[in-house]
């Protein structure tokens, strides 16, 4: 089976010094090596809280250090990750048949399950606002997985339309009535995924079927 498309994320990490002396870091070896690289499969990507689009395009010039690429750029891609992680738990309740439902490998492992349950939403009582706290810090494969729905999306390079290079009819999500009660259906469900994803690990089927 061959990778259709695949994200890095740019965040920070660790500075590194050169021998010149120069400081970089993980986001400037990010950028790097999506540009050398990537070749149209491989893009770099960054978390952001609601945004007002869930895919954001940004042509950048230069590295976060100041210093100008070299010919080309990089197109860097922000993504809204709450509204994702809203999608991504509301296509794991979906019910077999339903457009945009999402299932889980019979590989599935326990460890699997802990990551996609690390976190869950809180209500702050004063504001009312909505927001994503994490029960333990290993969260890794639920930003994969949320990553990985992002690249599916029709707003993220045509997402599935333009699998093996030609186009798909896939719903768009962006604009279905389906995902304009999303945001209201999550809030109300916002526990009923962890029992979701439990059941998940025990069924056999793909990791994604729309």
């Amino acid at each position: 089976m061959k990778i259709h498309r695949a994200c890095i994320d740019s965040g920070g990490g660790t500075h590194i010094t050169d021998g010149d002396g120069h400081e970089y870091g993980q986001t400037h070896r990010v950028y790097d090596f999506v540009r050398t690289e990537g070749k149209g499969r491989i893009f770099a990507v960054k978390g952001s809280g609601r945004t007002s689009q869930m895919i954001k395009q940004n042509m950048l010039d230069k590295y976060p250090n100041g210093k100008v690429m070299a010919q080309g750029g990089l197109m860097l891609y922000t993504l809204d990750v709450s509204s994702l992680k809203e999608q991504f738990f509301w296509g794991l309740e979906q019910g077999e048949g339903d457009p945009g439902r999402l299932t889980l490998h019979s590989s599935a492992t326990e460890e699997l399950r802990k990551h996609l349950t690390s976190e869950y939403k809180w209500q702050d009582p004063k504001t009312g606002a909505w927001t994503w706290k994490k029960r333990h810090n290993r969260n890794d494969l639920l930003d994969c997985s949320v990553y990985a729905l992002a690249l599916t999306d029709p707003g993220f390079n045509g997402g599935l339309r333009f699998l093996n290079g030609k186009p798909q009819n896939i719903i768009d999500y962006n604009t279905s009535a389906e995902t304009k009660s999303l945001n209201e259906d999550t809030n109300k469900t916002q526990g009923t995924y962890l029992d979701a994803i439990s059941r998940m690990i025990k069924q056999k089927g793909s990791w994604m079927k729309r």
